[in-house]
């Protein structure tokens, strides 16, 4: 767990769980967005950033439950969760997992860019391609890999192996029904976004046993970048972004 500005007793922390690929570098700004007495919290997976010699997980068994144990020392307090991407699969699986085993639920469960868990995946998979045709692909869906990177081959060597790996969390992820979340549900997507449609979004209104709501915001999968402010009033329990919506029967 990365927190970039620790805090002995905040009111809240949210925690977050980046997107394929990301590191705590994804989320490292919001620690000065956030009010002063919010703390936040950073999933740091190995294989990136500052974990570059540790092997990259391939498989949702193997990150849920560690995750969720290495979590629970800071779940004295009150917290949010937002995962963004692949993030918020990881995500909604650590807070199954601890609802299930320790019995605690975040206040909230924030979350974009990623369609609801039941439903299949309708795009190819791309795991077991070459890596420059990996590379390729990933730019054309998701336009996520930098510039700089693309340009510097060591450095894209560096972090192909944990990108593969989630991309393998992804692709082989199987969607186990249990009893759905106790708290809110919030999700975003991109109304740009090629491979996440408002359907897909919509259709996370079944795993919330509480209030749910969604909306549509303009740019693609990565719409964070230009949205933080409305993304964090999520968070924070402040949006007039977002569209309530009842629940199933």
């Amino acid at each position: 767990m990365v927190r970039p500005l620790p805090m002995s007793a905040p009111r809240m922390r949210v925690i977050c769980f980046p997107y394929a690929g990301g590191g705590p570098a994804a989320f490292r700004p919001w620690a000065r967005a956030l009010p002063s007495d919010v703390e936040l919290c950073i999933v740091h997976l190995p294989g990136r950033e500052g974990r570059w010699r540790e092997p990259a997980i391939a498989h949702l068994d193997g990150l849920i439950g560690p995750i969720a144990e290495a979590l629970r020392p800071l779940l004295t307090t009150p917290y949010v969760f937002y995962g963004h991407s692949l993030g918020m699969l990881i995500g909604f699986d650590v807070a199954r997992y601890l609802d299930r085993v320790h019995g605690t639920a975040p206040m909230h469960f924030v979350g974009g860019a990623h369609r609801a868990p039941h439903l299949p995946n309708p795009h190819p998979k791309i795991g077991q391609l070459s890596d420059d045709a990996f590379v390729a692909e990933i730019n054309r869906r998701y336009g996520g890999i930098p510039q700089a990177v693309l340009d510097n081959r060591e450095l894209l060597e560096l972090m192909l192996p944990a990108l593969r790996a989630d991309f393998s969390v992804y692709e082989t992820y199987h969607y186990a029904d249990t009893r759905p979340l106790r708290c809110p549900l919030a999700v975003f997507g991109g109304s740009a976004d090629p491979f996440v449609s408002a359907t897909e979004i919509a259709g996370w209104r079944q795993h919330t046993s509480a209030g749910f709501q969604h909306a549509m915001l303009t740019g693609d999968h990565f719409f964070i970048q230009q949205h933080r402010s409305t993304v964090l009033d999520a968070i924070l329990g402040k949006s007039t972004t977002l569209t309530p919506v009842g629940l199933p029967g």
